[in-house]
């Protein structure tokens, strides 16, 4: 039987994992079903949620006192101040101060490491995705706090380029197989002091085990997720650690306040959409719909869209339910650091309208109903901060996990118009529906500069000196904020796309983007500049793989890459699927097919690479690992339809007929306008005696190749099948 091979897909989507974890040993907390949670941690869980119940009167502990005034720092200290270790004293780097630290904090009680360990996670969150920036643009680290004179002396000693040796070594601790942690990172020693308190350090057995409190897991649970959030790629080791830790946090919760456990619900969800399982994101938001009482459907409603329109049409409005008492009781007025929308994120939204953007509007603008009410469908605007919460979780939701068209845009502004609409609002979901806004005006022409002005507001909003750290944080880890600089370079592609590439450039290159930068300089017809500056990095970081992956990338020489992979020493993914890609061109296939494999080895959720890998091996005829190979592309990427038709055409060289036809009808639902596939779904159906699908499949080959293809071979068997019949 004839294989035909679908092309090779550049830019896949990342699905749904397919666990392989790297053997580390791990001791998750062992908590009774519904364990009651403690005032400390209601206390330190309260600034993170929106919790408008009665609080326990606030510690008088200085670092509980500095953590619920946002000064997360302060808080850290505190607590190192607590710490009667010579060593973290005496340590001369960051290195040696980590090592003293895991001692230490055996010393000053679980109560002390569970505030240390939030407040370091809540600060790197302020540095890196609420803001605002503090004093002077920068902080010390947490080991030059306890340990001020030594590891100064030695941080300027090693200073390169305004990024301190301690931080570049503990961004390589929080790489994690074989991905590196994409771009310029603020404060990493706070979130890698965080992983130490709450997970324990890369590679070993977690302290979270026999700690008894009951939120701990869900703090642990963050950090590993804000680690996986720093990375280039998915970690099959974090998949697996954020799994346990969200089942540990779930097993304790059923004794929580409800909004502790809807917002627990939510940040599951969040987990799910980062690794794209869309459907279990899916059961997590419908657990936190039913724990809040809250419903939400889109429905039609008249209005206009522009300002010039007379004639009222139907437009796409979120109409919600509540059902229970928790809802109706708690309306948004309760939360007292709540604002409205246009102050929460107005540093989000753009200080003047460009000229030719007024003429569509924001929002719809709905007829109102009698009395000079809102419509009835409309959603109200005294949305409880977890209801508008859940409403952008769904947007999130539906972009992941639909297809981009004109229906799914208006979907996507009715959700986030709905937020917008509130008359309060938390700052981080005030500014995430602005941002989601902002996308969907890029999207559109006649609002694409209106959208490039609110992305700019949206990036600069985190620098603004109000609302404080403390009303920022609230809602951040389920907000669908992103982190800065994944946020510059979404703000830099779309500078790109509107033709300002040499905008663009310096605000790739201050959060070095090195990818991003040598597209603005091809771009800009300037390759030797961008060779140019990698060099020149690479003069003061030799270490730096990512460097070393960025020359190869401009003068394509596989030793730049090899360079990579010892630099690395032998972790960097990315420098063999560049050894891989760079193969696969020169038509060695063979050889790219080991570079596929050393890479997922390290990094084996990344559905590129399984694809890839059995494209190589079809070449190479190796049907069995092209089989192996496809169903792991298949599995990570469901809705991938060249994945599944080139696993059928590898069960086909099997002779496996029937496992064919299954992934060929899978391949169907993805691929329904491709007259190859339904080629291939034909010829599988006949030799699978499925006579009405191969009936069917020559039908559709016909009427998509005008005619010209016509499989003999399958209309033969056919035909005999039906002579047998009469």
């Amino acid at each position: 039987q004839k294989q035909r091979d679908i092309s090779h897909n550049e830019h896949p989507l990342i699905g749904p994992p397919v666990l392989e974890p790297t053997g580390r040993a791990r001791a998750m907390p062992q908590f009774t079903p519904g364990t009651a949670i403690s005032d400390l941690e209601l206390q330190l869980l309260e600034l993170t949620v929106p919790y408008d119940e009665e609080v326990p009167e606030v510690s008088v502990r200085p670092e509980v006192v500095s953590f619920r005034q946002g000064q997360f720092a302060a808080a850290v200290a505190s607590v190192l101040d607590l710490a009667p270790s010579e060593a973290l004293a005496t340590a001369e780097s960051v290195p040696d101060w980590f090592a003293a630290l895991g001692p230490a904090l055996g010393s000053i009680g679980d109560d002390s490491v569970l505030v240390m360990g939030a407040a370091a996670l809540c600060e790197f969150v302020r540095q890196n995705v609420t803001g605002p920036c503090p004093p002077g643009g920068s902080s010390c680290s947490p080991a030059s706090s306890s340990a001020q004179t030594e590891i100064d002396v030695h941080e300027n000693r090693q200073k390169t380029e305004n990024h301190p040796h301690g931080d570049r070594w503990a961004i390589s601790q929080l790489s994690e197989d074989g991905e590196d942690v994409e771009g310029v990172v603020v404060g990493p020693q706070y979130l890698l002091l965080a992983r130490y308190c709450l997970v324990g350090p890369p590679g070993s057995a977690s302290p979270a085990a026999g700690r008894a409190h009951a939120s701990w897991a869900w703090w642990a649970g963050r950090a590993a997720l804000t680690q996986q959030r720093l990375l280039r790629g998915r970690s099959a080791t974090l998949c697996v650690l954020c799994e346990e830790l969200w089942s540990a946090a779930a097993a304790a919760a059923p004794a929580w306040p409800r909004a502790l456990r809807v917002a627990l619900a939510l940040e599951s969800a969040a987990r799910h959409l980062a690794y794209s399982r869309v459907a279990d994101a899916r059961s997590g938001l419908d657990v936190a719909d039913g724990l809040a009482g809250f419903g939400a459907e889109l429905a039609g409603v008249l209005g206009t869209r522009t300002a010039h329109q007379t004639e009222a049409k139907a437009q796409l409005v979120v109409s919600v339910s509540r059902r229970g008492a928790w809802v109706r009781d708690r309306g948004a007025a309760r939360v007292d650091d709540l604002l409205p929308p246009d102050v929460a994120a107005a540093g989000a939204r753009p200080t003047q309208t460009p000229d030719g953007a007024d003429d569509v509007l924001p929002g719809p603008r709905l007829v109102e109903g009698a009395g000079g009410r809102p419509p009835a469908a409309a959603a109200p605007r005294d949305l409880h901060s977890l209801e508008q919460a859940l409403l952008l979780a769904r947007a999130a939701l539906l972009r992941k996990g639909s297809a981009g068209d004109a229906v799914r845009a208006g979907q996507l502004a009715a959700y986030a118009e709905a937020v917008v609409a509130q008359d309060l609002s938390q700052w981080v979901l005030a500014t995430a529906a602005r941002l989601q806004l902002a996308r969907l005006e890029l999207e559109r022409p006649r609002t694409r500069i209106r959208g490039l002005a609110s992305l700019e507001g949206v990036e600069e909003a985190g620098g603004a000196p109000r609302p404080p750290a403390a009303a920022r944080l609230r809602c951040a880890f389920f907000g669908a904020l992103p982190l800065r600089t994944p946020l510059r370079r979404e703000l830099g592609e779309a500078l790109v796309a509107a033709g300002a590439v040499a905008s663009a450039l310096p605000l790739f290159e201050g959060v070095e983007l090195w990818d991003s930068v040598i597209v603005c300089y091809q771009l800009l017809g300037k390759r030797g500049a961008a060779e140019a500056l990698v060099r020149r990095r690479l003069e003061v970081r030799p270490s730096d793989p990512r460097l070393w992956c960025a020359l190869g990338d401009l003068s394509l020489d596989p030793g730049h890459y090899r360079r990579a992979w010892e630099a690395s020493g032998g972790r960097s993914a990315r420098a063999q699927r560049s050894l891989a890609r760079l193969a696969a061109g020169a038509g060695r296939h063979a050889e790219a097919a080991g570079h596929w494999r050393a890479a997922l080895a390290l990094s084996p959720l990344h559905p590129e690479g399984w694809f890839s890998l059995g494209y190589a091996c079809l070449k190479e005829r190796d049907h069995a690992g092209a089989r192996a190979a496809f169903t792991r592309a298949a599995q990570q990427q469901p809705d991938n339809g060249e994945a599944w038709n080139n696993l059928g055409a590898a069960h086909i060289a099997l002779r496996a007929w029937r496992p064919a036809f299954a992934a060929l009808t899978e391949a169907l639902r993805h691929k329904r306008d491709s007259w190859q596939a339904w080629e291939n779904y034909g010829a599988v159906a006949a030799r699978a005696r499925e006579w009405q699908a191969a009936a069917h499949a020559l039908q559709e080959v016909l009427r998509l190749s005008d005619g010209a293809r016509l499989d003999l071979e399958a209309l033969e068997a056919l035909v005999r099948r039906l002579e047998r019949c009469a």
